[in-house]
């Protein structure tokens, strides 16, 4: 979806891999995913996380605005690589990396970045690194918060493993409340009430509209679909 100089946070293992699978885990929208290498097999967990806490009805009412990511080797011994190249204000601003107590963070434009977690963070040029050796059992995670404001103090930082169980125990606190649908296609429903909960914003309980905009028609694709388009043209039409 992005070209190369759109930034990205990549966390993969340092030589050739395969996916060997994907999901969300049950009950939320916790992505999962496993590479497999010729010498092991690497899970990666990627969460939104929610405010320490939050449960049922409160989660997404306050967000720390921090992602979190949890490698884990469960089988063989992995080499796992981590690249985070920022880019903000949708790309116009490619800010300088500074070292901070337990990670580096951004400088340059209106907010900053904090990249925390497991184990040092060189920098690189424009990105912050790592490279270490997981075997089986092993686990490294990592936390980007975003903060506003130019010159914004850390925030306090969080852990990611903890911070990961949690976020999954508050998705699925959520999820058990709203399972009185028994019918046809009761997973499919179910399943649907969390990407509708995952799109609202709880402050006013406004829906994001239009989540696949710019999506590609076919995977590898060069037509790429933008429904805003398709709004000013039916706007054009209503208003002749």
């Amino acid at each position: 979806l992005l070209d190369p100089d759109a930034g990205h946070w990549s966390l993969r293992p340092a030589g050739s891999f395969e996916r060997a699978g994907w999901r969300y885990l049950p009950g939320t929208l916790v992505a999962e995913t496993e590479l497999r290498t010729e010498t092991g097999l690497l899970r990666i967990t990627d969460a939104l996380a929610f405010a320490p806490g939050a449960r049922g009805h409160q989660i997404g009412r306050e967000s720390p605005h921090a992602l979190v990511r949890v490698a884990e080797a469960v089988g063989g011994t992995i080499e796992l690589e981590l690249r985070c190249r920022p880019r903000l204000e949708y790309g116009l601003a490619v800010p300088g990396l500074v070292a901070v107590p337990g990670g580096v963070a951004t400088l340059g434009g209106a907010e900053r970045l904090f990249l925390r977690g497991d184990g040092p963070l060189a920098i690189e040029g424009g990105e912050a690194v790592a490279a270490r050796t997981l075997r089986e059992g092993d686990r490294a995670g990592w936390v980007l918060h975003r903060v506003p404001g130019a010159f914004a103090e850390p925030p306090p930082a969080l852990d990611p493993h903890a911070t990961l169980a949690d976020t999954i125990a508050a998705w699925r606190s959520w999820a058990e409340q709203h399972r009185g649908y028994r019918g046809w296609h009761e997973a499919a429903v179910h399943r649907a009430s969390l990407v509708v909960q995952g799109l609202t914003y709880q402050p006013t309980g406004g829906i994001v509209a239009a989540a696949t905009t710019s999506l590609p028609e076919e995977e590898g694709g060069t037509s790429n679909w933008d429904y805003r388009f398709v709004w000013l043209r039916d706007a054009a039409f209503t208003l002749a």
